[in-house]
């Protein structure tokens, strides 16, 4: 080597060697292995430089010293490789080296020249780089990682031309292919330098990004199967408890006929009997709505013929408790709803209904209002009683918060009327909605049904 370009030597050894102080310290405090892969590569950068450095003449010896340049290629090869998942083949170069070896030795000794002689270092230190880009552009081809193979393009692209230059320029080299085989490794350094890194934390991430997927998608699967047995297990419930339930509601009423006085805990025993009833109803049906097993076949319901049912369904009940159930229908006659109209009227309509009797005392009004409001049929069933506070509204159709409480006169409540309101209301395509005053006690209810307009719904 030419002393004038001593500089060069000097400017690349420092490069190298601040690279590997960077490192050095990055993995003392980094927890992943990836960078200490960096500094092993960096370090043994700087052994290549010091030892290739050593060896200035012989066509044997230039041959033979290039070979340590295998050390941070393999690691190099190996750190992008990692990106696929694939495994560098180790064992082929631990039989190939030897081979080139000899070759190298047989090619000096029949006189060949430099460029010969070298080729079988020169393709040993090539191999991982080649292999590199055919897997990363043939193999893994398909996968949407474009920004990782363009930079692992410019990596393997620079360090074979490097390999190439250097059978090719590096014995009895003149000034210029001195400076040349400098500055494209040192191009190829910095490369490595600038690049590497930005792959280290891709690959981080990437690896971040799957345990998080399989974490949540372990979970998800938890989930579901607790999910799955908790309602099995309702089921299961739900099915055992029918069946000695009406035994013993039919048994507490063949008694009941044989005692000639009014028994009150014989009618407690009913109510409360009939009310155990009536949550194991609601359960079954919030669950059926809930899982899809209860398909809806929805058709054009009259809501007058609907309103005229309801009002005959509930008009004892009125009577019995003192309270006044209206109907005003603003619209005509001729008006039709979308709905499945058992479900509308036993299930949504009753509950609501049921709801505002429930909760008023006697002596008041409940009132069934319907009119059009923004395209929409508006079902509003108004009441007098007891009102509900701002959390009770907030929380009114969530199953997962109780909100049942006890009617004007005891009347005991399941809390799987609402939700199950709001379910079928979704699935007639339209919304439910409650409101109170917080002014005063006994400020009333209103609960608004909204229900598309079935002229707007067949546009």
């Amino acid at each position: 080597m030419p002393n004038n370009l001593l500089i060069y030597t000097i400017f690349l050894f420092v490069f190298i060697f601040l690279n590997v102080l960077v490192y050095f310290l990055i993995q003392l405090k980094a927890k992943e292995k990836l960078f200490k892969k960096l500094f092993l590569y960096w370090l043994s950068v700087f052994f290549v430089v010091l030892f290739e450095g050593a060896v200035t003449d012989g066509k044997l010896g230039l041959s033979l010293i290039f070979l340590i340049n295998f050390i941070p290629i393999a690691i190099m090869s190996n750190f992008l490789l990692s990106m696929y998942d694939y495994k560098f083949k180790t064992r082929f170069y631990i039989i190939a080296i030897p081979i080139a070896v000899i070759l190298t030795f047989v090619l000096n000794y029949l006189g060949a020249p430099f460029i010969f002689t070298s080729m079988p270092i020169v393709l040993i230190n090539t191999g991982p780089l080649f292999e590199g880009l055919f897997v990363s552009l043939v193999v893994h081809k398909k996968e949407d990682r474009q920004i990782e193979k363009v930079i692992a393009c410019f990596l393997y692209g620079s360090g074979i031309l490097s390999c190439f230059y250097y059978a090719s320029a590096r014995f009895h080299a003149s000034e210029l292919q001195f400076i040349i085989g400098f500055g494209s490794a040192f191009i190829s350094y910095l490369l490595c330098s600038m690049l590497l890194p930005v792959l280290c934390i891709q690959i981080i991430n990437q690896k971040r990004t799957i345990y998080l997927e399989a974490l949540v998608k372990d979970r998800t699967r938890e989930l579901s199967e607790s999910k799955n047995k908790k309602e099995k297990l309702l089921r299961v419930l739900v099915h055992d408890i029918s069946n000695p339930l009406q035994a013993v509601m039919f048994q507490i009423g063949q008694i009941k006929k044989t005692i000639p006085q009014e028994n009150e805990l014989f009618n407690k025993a009913q109510k409360n009997l009939k009310a155990i009833k009536d949550i194991i109803s609601h359960v079954r049906e919030y669950e059926c709505v809930l899982s899809g097993t209860r398909t809806l076949e929805l058709g054009d319901v009259s809501l007058h013929e609907c309103l005229v049912e309801i009002e005959e369904i509930f008009t004892d009940r009125f009577m019995l408790k003192d309270i006044n159930l209206k109907i005003h229908n603003k619209l005509s006659h001729d008006t039709k709803i979308r709905v499945d109209r058992t479900s509308f009227i036993h299930s949504v309509a009753s509950n609501l209904v049921s709801n505002a009797l429930k909760f008023s005392r006697p002596g008041t009004d409940v009132l069934i209002v319907a009119h059009e409001r923004d395209s929409h049929i508006v079902i509003e069933v108004v009441d007098q009683g007891i009102g509900m506070s701002k959390q009770n509204l907030n929380n009114l159709f969530d199953i997962g918060i109780s909100t049942s409480r006890a009617g004007t006169l005891g009347e005991v409540g399941t809390g799987f009327g609402m939700p199950i309101v709001k379910a079928y209301t979704h699935m007639f395509g339209g919304r439910v909605e409650a409101s109170s005053s917080q002014k005063e006690e006994d400020s009333g209810t209103t609960i608004s049904l909204y229900l598309p307009n079935i002229e707007v719904y067949n546009k």
